[in-house]
């Protein structure tokens, strides 16, 4: 567990995750249109086209529906829904047997982009499809792939038909490619369908290719069925008409915004408590505790060195008498917790047991949020490994006002200044960046760099957001958090119940529901509030897990070994990667859809 609130959530993965798509100020996609009565409507086609038909019929299985993702499909009977907690995809399926992989997507784009090449409206220049970019990222990270198809088709829900455009009929982008990874042969397919020009969802297929790079895959009949499925497949997706969802968010981004600005010093500092402790209860039986601490404080507190602890000294004895002063004077909010969850698991010898997961955490943020650093520590034994495993992450937030290119401005031929007429014309805008460095006992994750939306909070805050809340005010709202399980930024919904009697862990109390969940269809944590705004406790009923505040005497009576000191410090990298400028503007997310060798 890492830090209360989302003990409860992360226990389990999220069935099914909301991603958050960076330049997405408006989460939900506008409702789409019918194709008219001028555009045809050919079923979507094979990705492989010619040669014999597959050996054997192909079964599809019942309806996939996201309301979240905005999407509706039949995925193979045989495939099986992979429930975890990963945004990059609304949802993935797996057949182990036959080697099968299934992946749906949804990206919003930071720009207008075709789906293919197009002419401008000025007839001067091409302006690339996103099936061209797409492709050729796909050549630059799968060297040595075939391609074997690149076109365009339609499916019936993929976008509105415009008469005097006939070529928008066209809204799904078709790519096959065969490779070799870890010396198999693989096909992988992906269909690109496009809802309006920023908004696209991405479906891939990946299955055992033919025997030879470059042998004609018709020949194959494994592959002949996986291309006749995923054209089945196609035949079956719908988008669907997501205006209720759109409005709910609006409305609670509505709220979002006005509760942050009232967010000030004196309220964060009056919601902390210098102590706390907590029992994680599955099942009527303990499994797990944490210990938090909050505080004012100019930062996080850094890491010992070897003299310090070979002294054995602690990060409190370390702290000159400077810093001390500075830390009395600022109204920065530091959150340290230290937590245990003991599960049943597959170890490292393939027997099932128990797995223990010990993690140290520091969340700081400045009072106006403008800047914020956490790291974890994070220690796994399964009490057959020869070495326990470890893994640490380090991460920071900061908004600043930066100059931009006015792009508008400069396409009216406008200067930025009369002094100087080569400069170009400039605009302020605020920018609002999160990096994350994560390293573990095998190698170190790639680093992850997120441009962020005004309603995003810091990781001490979120820790703090039910005892913030107004409990007399039943509202709903939705923040942008960043989830370490997840390595990703996703959509925290939370909503505040009217005040009623409630039953926790046998207790009866009167008390203010809190629901909090990651993702539109995410799994409800209900935290409960006294009337007075005091935490009673929270409970996650889909997975029998329950936290009840309690004493340090009660959590060393439970756990004799119980380690209830102050968190250690993660160690941080000596240069932090910073986000690049691209084409596509900071953290533009396209990644390669399909995942080939890496």
């Amino acid at each position: 567990m890492k830090h209360p609130w989302l003990a409860l959530s992360c226990t389990a993965a999220l069935s099914l995750p909301l991603a958050w798509a960076s330049a997405a100020e408006t989460p939900a996609a506008p409702a789409p249109g019918v194709a008219g009565p001028e555009a045809p409507q050919p079923k979507a086609a094979s990705v492989l086209t010619t040669g014999p038909a597959a050996p054997e019929p192909v079964e599809l299985g019942n309806t996939y529906e996201s309301q979240s993702g905005g999407v509706s499909f039949r995925p193979p009977a045989s495939m099986r829904l992979v429930n975890t907690l990963d945004a990059k995809f609304i949802a993935e399926w797996s057949d182990p047997q036959r080697e099968w992989t299934l992946k749906l997507s949804r990206m919003v784009l930071e720009r207008n982009t075709p789906l293919s090449t197009t002419r401008d409206l000025l007839n001067t220049k091409d302006v690339e499809g996103f099936l061209e970019s797409t492709v050729k990222r796909l050549q630059q990270a799968i060297p040595g792939g075939k391609l074997l198809r690149q076109d365009v088709t339609n499916i019936r829900d993929g976008g509105r038909f415009d008469p005097k455009r006939p070529e928008a009929k066209n809204n799904v982008g078709l790519i096959a490619i065969r490779y070799s990874e870890a010396g198999k042969r693989r096909l992988a397919q992906q269909a690109i369908i496009q809802s309006d020009d920023r908004i696209y969802y991405l479906l891939s297929f990946v299955t055992p290719g033919g025997p030879a790079l470059d042998d004609n895959a018709a020949e194959d009949p494994g592959e002949r069925l996986a291309a006749d499925l995923f054209g089945k497949m196609l035949d079956t997706l719908r988008l669907l008409d997501r205006t209720a969802i759109k409005q709910d968010q609006d409305a609670r981004l509505y709220r979002t915004r006005a509760l942050l600005v009232n967010l000030t010093a004196p309220k964060l500092q009056a919601a902390m408590r210098s102590e706390q402790w907590a029992r994680i209860i599955k099942d009527g039986k303990d499994v797990g505790y944490s210990y938090i601490t909050e505080e004012n404080a100019s930062g996080i507190p850094r890491p010992l060195r070897a003299d310090e602890l070979k002294a054995g000294l602690n990060e409190t004895d370390v702290i000159s008498n400077q810093e001390k002063k500075l830390a009395k004077k600022s109204e920065g909010v530091l959150i340290g917790v230290r937590s245990r969850m003991v599960t049943n698991g597959i170890r490292s010898d393939k027997s099932k047991g128990p797995i223990q997961s010990d993690s140290s955490s520091w969340f700081f943020t400045t009072a106006d949020r403008k800047h914020e650093d956490f790291s974890r520590i994070t220690v796994i034994d399964d009490r057959k490994a020869v070495k326990k495993s470890m893994i640490t992450e380090v991460g920071s937030s900061d908004k600043r006002v930066v100059r931009v290119l006015d792009r508008a401005a400069l396409d009216q031929h406008e200067k930025g200044s009369a002094d100087d007429p080569k400069q170009p014309p400039v605009s302020f805008q605020d920018e609002y960046l999160l990096n994350v460095t994560q390293r573990s006992s095998v190698g170190i994750a790639e680093p992850l760099q997120r441009k962020l939306p005004p309603w995003y909070v810091p990781q001490a805050i979120g820790h703090l957001l039910p005892r913030l809340l107004p409990v007399n005010q039943p509202k709903s709202y939705m923040f942008a958090t960043y989830i370490d399980d997840a390595h990703e930024v996703m959509m925290r919904y939370m909503d505040v119940l009217p005040e009623q009697n409630v039953t926790l862990a046998g207790a009866n109390y009167r008390a203010v529901p809190i629901h909090d969940r990651l993702g539109l269809e995410g799994p409800v944590t209900t935290h409960y509030m006294s009337p007075e705004g005091n935490y009673i406790g929270s409970e996650n009923k889909d997975q029998k897990i329950v936290m009840l505040p309690t004493t340090k005497a009660t959590l060393e009576r439970i756990w004799t070994d119980a380690n209830l000191t102050r968190p250690e410090q993660a160690e941080r990298p000596a240069a932090q990667a910073q986000p690049s400028d691209t084409a596509d503007g900071p953290n533009a997310r396209l990644p390669v859809p399909i995942q080939g060798p890496r």
